[in-house]
């Protein structure tokens, strides 16, 4: 099941850069390590899912996570073979833009260790370098 929203306002909307560091989700907010990006970028749904499908195979019995980005934005593509002009091509996929420093994912109920295991191979499935963030204890 891949991410995406059940309606959109905007059928094609206009590409979306963001650049600079993140203001919003930078902070941890549910979980006791988190995953963010140390880049700009895009994160597609079939990344969030290959994620989601690495974390339900680890927390099988404890342990849980959180996504904080979610894929609202659609890109378009041109069928092959298709010559230019006649207007913009149909939905191929949804992503969500990433600023330096927004959190990805958020997860809790593991030791520091298997956290920072579990994140770096959670990392390796994003398009973008990635860092581990550990929530201050007060």
């Amino acid at each position: 099941m891949l991410f995406q929203p059940k309606k959109t306002k905007f059928l094609k909307p206009h590409k979306v850069i963001y650049r600079g560091k993140a203001t919003t989700c930078n902070k941890i907010a549910f979980g006791d390590y988190a995953l963010f990006s140390c880049e700009s970028g895009s994160v597609a749904s079939k990344h969030l899912e290959a994620i989601r499908m690495l974390l339900a195979k680890e927390f099988v019995r404890n342990g849980r996570y959180w996504f904080r980005v979610f894929p609202q934005m659609a890109q378009t593509k041109k069928a092959d073979g298709v010559r230019q002009g006649s207007g913009k091509g149909m939905q191929d996929f949804f992503y969500a833009p990433v600023c330096n420093g927004t959190i990805v994912v958020e997860i809790s109920g593991v030791s520091l260790s298997k956290a920072k295991a579990i994140l770096r191979q959670c990392g390796y499935k994003l398009p973008f370098r990635t860092g581990f963030l550990e929530k201050k204890q007060n």
